[in-house]
């Protein structure tokens, strides 16, 4: 097979400029905020039959004690976005011949497809699944989704997720590409655990939690960042 010099002018477009590299999408981070240990106790000694040794949430893997140690969520080990789009419908008339019929566009993607991100915890020692995650699950479907505007029972979260790319010149930070944040957040499913003596593999350690979301936007890079790049990412330096 021959290479042309379209070929040869394309693969050196590609990889000779940063804006058209290919990114790096294993590095990212995770942050969420809003919702940390109070607000969650508050709802769950109104509504749940609790003392200190039901459904406690543990102050050493609360939201706020993580994100002091690594500036971001650093337990999330992936997420998975939601699907943007909407469904195409025909507007058929009677007796209308040989003319094709109308297209009409149907409501956007909503909840399942829309409005849910899912987002895969590793579980640790101190378990942020059982000892945070699930008590705020439970003091979501307390509270519900109406809000009435006590912040002190508030339990909508906002997650932030940042995705880097190589850096553009050697030996610096990597540089944010994509900063997208969501909404009035609350986790609402959080798949099963599975304890057994076979051998320990990923799927025994990562725990998928589903949330959904008011709204989510894409924003601009040149706007404020609410924190610079975390300290676990500063480690990750070009290697060129």
């Amino acid at each position: 097979m021959s290479v042309n010099g379209a070929t040869i002018k394309r693969v050196e477009f590609l990889t000779s400029r940063w804006d058209y590299d290919i990114p790096h999408k294993f590095i990212w981070a995770v942050d969420i905020y809003g919702v940390d240990k109070p607000q969650i106790d508050t709802v769950l000694n109104q509504f749940e039959r609790r003392n200190v040794e039901n459904w406690p949430v543990r102050n050493e893997i609360t939201l706020e004690n993580i994100r002091n140690q690594l500036g971001f969520i650093g337990l999330a080990q992936a997420i998975q976005y939601p699907t943007e789009g909407f469904n195409i419908s025909t507007a058929d008339i009677n007796n209308r011949g040989g003319f094709i019929p109308g297209l009409a566009a149907q409501p956007r993607y909503s909840y399942d497809t829309g409005n849910k991100i899912d987002i895969t915890f590793l579980e640790t020692n101190t378990d942020i699944i059982d000892y945070f995650i699930k008590p705020w699950t439970i003091a979501a479907s307390h509270k519900g989704l109406i809000e009435d505007g006590v912040a002190e029972t508030n339990i909508k979260a906002t997650i932030e997720a940042y995705l880097y790319a190589r850096a553009e010149y050697r030996n610096s930070v990597p540089t944010l590409r994509k900063h997208i944040t969501f909404y009035k957040c609350v986790p609402f499913v959080s798949q099963a655990d599975e304890m057994s003596y076979g051998d320990l593999g990923y799927n025994d350690i990562a725990r998928p939690v589903s949330f959904v979301f008011q709204r989510y936007v894409i924003n601009s890079l040149n706007a404020p960042r609410p924190f610079t790049a975390p300290p676990a990412i500063e480690v990750l330096q070009d290697k060129k």
